[in-house]
C-alpha cells in the first residue's frame, strides 16, 4: 500500500481510463476492426453517427465534425465570411489555438481583457480601438469568446451578444462540453483532443450550430468545397474527421454524463477543503450554470514555489496558460505591451491547474490539499 509520501496524483488520465474500460475499449476495438473490413475510412457511416449523438449532447440542431478543434474555429470563421479586413475579438488567456486560427483566416485578432470568472469581457472604447489600428466600423468586426476551464458563457454576461449589429457570435467551446448555460450562442466549437472531457484517439473537432445554411458551407469546405465527387462548388480544405475516429468518439460522447459529474464532484471537494486557505483563491461559481471542470483553476500566492513543492510530493500540477497571449513573441507585431490587460495579467501570474479528472481517487485529492495547506503554513 502507498504511503502518503509516496503517492502519485497525476494530471492526465488516459491510461487509467484504459484500465478501467477495458471491455468497452474492447468494443471500441471490434468496431474498428470491422470499419477496416469495410474500407469505410473517410466520411463514413461513424461519422454521421457522432454528429447526430454530438448535436443531442450539445443542445444543437447541428454538429459537423473536422479533422481538429483549430479547424472547427477556422472553418467557422470562414463560413460566416472572416477574412482579410476583419477584426476578431477575443480574450489573451486561451490556448493559442484561437488566435492561430483567427490568423489562419487572415483576420486581424484583436484582444479584450477578463473578468474574475476568465471570460471576456468588451472594453474597446474608441481610444482604445484607434490605438490598435481598429477601425470603428463595427461591421468590420466579429467576436470570438472563450469557455476557459469548462465555464460556459451565463446568457447576461454580454448584453450586446444578441444585438444583430454585432454579427454572429462564434463560441471556442473547446474545454466546455458537457456544460450546461442558457444557449446563446450561434455556433459552438469544440475539440476532441484526447485531454478533452470527450476526447479521440488523436485529434479531431465539430462545430455546432442552429443554422442549417452554416452547417451545409462548412461540411462542404471541409471536404474539398466538392459537392459530388466530380463537381467542386468553391475551394474547400481536407478537414474531415476519419471513421476510425468518429468510432472513438462515440465511446468517449456516451460517458459525457458520468465524467461532467465526477469533474464536478471533485471540484465541489477541493472547493470545500480549500477553502479559508490563506494564499488560495477558489474558482468563481455563478448561480444557472453548470460547469464542466476539464481544468480545476485556483489563484495562489507564491506560485513558483507551490508548484515545486506539489510536484516534489508527486502531484502533477500545471499552469494554464502562464504567458497571456498579446504579450506572446508571435502576436508582437499587434502592440500590445504589458500593463494593457491588467486582469488578465495579474491572473497569469497567479492561476494554477490542480488534477480534477475522473479517475482521481478521494485519497489523492485530500493528499493535495494536505499538502497545499502545509505549504501555505510552514
Amino acid at each position: 500500500m502507498q504511503t502518503q509520501t509516496e503517492m502519485k496524483v497525476p494530471y492526465g488520465y488516459l491510461p487509467q481510463e484504459y484500465a478501467a474500460n477495458r471491455g468497452d475499449i474492447d468494443e471500441v476495438l471490434e468496431k474498428i476492426r470491422q470499419c477496416v473490413e469495410k474500407g469505410d475510412f473517410t466520411l463514413g457511416d461513424p461519422v454521421g453517427e457522432f454528429e447526430e449523438a454530438f448535436a443531442q449532447v450539445t443542445g444543437y440542431a447541428h454538429a459537423v465534425a473536422v479533422n481538429s478543434g483549430t479547424d472547427a474555429l477556422f472553418l467557422a470563421m470562414k463560413a460566416m465570411g472572416v477574412g482579410y479586413g476583419n477584426y476578431v475579438v477575443t480574450v489573451p488567456n486561451t490556448f493559442v489555438a484561437t488566435v492561430g486560427a483567427i490568423c489562419a483566416t487572415r483576420a486581424t485578432p484583436v484582444f479584450t481583457d477578463v473578468g474574475d470568472d476568465y471570460l471576456m469581457r468588451l472594453n474597446l472604447t474608441t481610444e482604445k480601438k484607434r490605438k490598435l489600428n481598429v477601425g470603428t466600423n463595427i461591421y468590420g468586426i466579429r467576436y470570438l469568446p472563450v469557455e476557459l476551464t469548462g465555464r460556459p458563457l451565463p446568457d447576461d454576461l454580454f448584453p450586446w451578444l444578441n444585438d444583430q449589429t454585432f454579427g454572429p457570435i462564434i463560441v471556442d467551446s473547446a474545454q466546455s462540453i458537457g456544460s450546461k448555460a442558457p444557449q446563446i450562442k450561434d455556433i459552438a466549437t469544440y475539440s476532441l483532443h484526447p485531454l478533452k472531457n470527450v476526447h479521440v484517439w488523436g485529434d479531431g473537432g465539430v462545430v455546432c450550430t442552429n443554422h442549417r445554411e452554416m452547417a451545409d458551407a462548412i461540411r462542404l469546405t471541409r471536404n474539398h468545397g466538392l459537392r459530388t465527387r466530380d463537381e467542386a462548388a468553391l475551394p474547400g480544405y481536407n478537414s474531415r474527421l476519419d471513421s476510425v475516429q468518429a468510432i472513438v468518439g462515440l465511446y468517449s460522447l456516451r460517458n459525457v454524463d458520468w465524467v461532467t459529474e465526477q469533474r464536478n464532484r471533485h471540484a465541489r471537494v477541493y472547493d470545500e477543503a480549500l477553502r479559508g486557505c490563506e494564499g488560495v483563491t477558489l474558482p468563481p461559481r455563478s448561480a444557472g450554470i453548470t460547469e464542466a471542470f476539464h481544468t480545476y483553476v485556483v489563484q495562489v500566492d507564491d506560485r513558483a514555489h507551490l508548484i515545486d513543492r506539489l510536484l516534489s510530493k508527486g502531484i502533477d500540477a500545471k499552469v494554464h496558460y502562464p504567458i497571456p497571449l498579446h504579450l506572446q513573441p508571435a502576436f508582437r507585431h499587434l502592440g500590445y505591451e504589458a500593463g494593457d490587460l491588467p486582469v488578465a495579467e495579474a491572473q497569469a501570474k497567479r492561476i494554477l491547474s490542480l488534477p480534477v479528472h475522473e479517475y482521481l481517487a478521494e485519497g489523492q485529492i485530500e493528499y493535495v490539499v494536505e499538502t497545499i495547506r502545509a505549504f501555505y503554513a510552514s
